[in-house]
């Protein structure tokens, strides 16, 4: 939730410089059961590109993360940026960070052509329940 509020608040008078919640965002980018629940919200809530800037904050206030650097890559890409996103993709892969897979597939996924509304639509029917990683919990309701 501090992240999504950093999101919609925006920068202060000084930019992104010692906004608190940019701290929020390095924690949301380092779990995907966070992660992909807030991509989730930021799509719903038109706050994708908003998000794209303050995870540029993010990494330009902690030392080069390839979680943050993957996320980025995902959210420009999102917002139809796609050199913005390979640039960022190619970054996270560089760090060579076994976890940050996503940016190898935003890396294709630009590199072929798919249109930035792909990760919204493939996501759009997983239940938020799956995302925060309760595969669980949804099969018992499926059964």
């Amino acid at each position: 939730d501090a992240a999504m509020d950093a999101v919609r608040t925006g920068p202060g008078s000084d930019g992104w410089a010692g906004f608190p919640q940019v701290e929020a965002m390095f924690t949301v980018a380092q779990n995907v059961h966070a992660r992909d629940p807030f991509v989730r919200r930021l799509t719903d809530e038109g706050q994708v590109e908003a998000a794209a800037h303050l995870v540029l904050a993010a990494i330009q206030h902690y030392e080069p993360s390839a979680m943050l650097y993957a996320l980025a890559a995902l959210l420009f890409w999102m917002t139809g940026q796609g050199a913005q996103a390979i640039n960022c993709a190619e970054r996270a892969q560089k760090l060579g960070d076994p976890h940050a897979s996503l940016a190898d597939l935003v890396d294709q996924a630009v590199r072929v052509g798919l249109p930035p509304s792909t990760w919204a639509q493939v996501s759009l029917d997983i239940p938020m329940g799956v995302l925060r990683g309760g595969l669980q919990d949804v099969a018992e309701q499926n059964a």
